[in-house]
């Protein structure tokens, strides 16, 4: 809820923490926005930044990898 509604949908679609494996975003608070590669990327917590920041190619691609894997909300799998 502390997400704007276009963030929220974006979160969603991603689904996870890119950093830490399996971490549901939302389950540890608010997640944590990034912008990496020009693009929007979603971490769990504020603990996962300087991880997601160190690479920032790799964190993208595997944000890209989860959104890819994760069925659309509102969307039948």
């Amino acid at each position: 809820s502390k997400l704007s509604p276009a963030d929220r949908q974006l979160a969603e679609a991603q689904g996870t923490c890119p950093v830490l494996d399996g971490s549901r975003l939302g389950s540890m608070g608010a997640p944590v926005k990034l912008v990496l590669d020009g693009k929007p990327v979603f971490v769990c917590c504020g603990g996962c930044t300087d991880k997601a920041t160190a690479e920032p190619t790799k964190t993208a691609a595997k944000a890209a990898e989860l959104k890819a894997s994760t069925p659309a909300a509102g969307k039948p799998p």
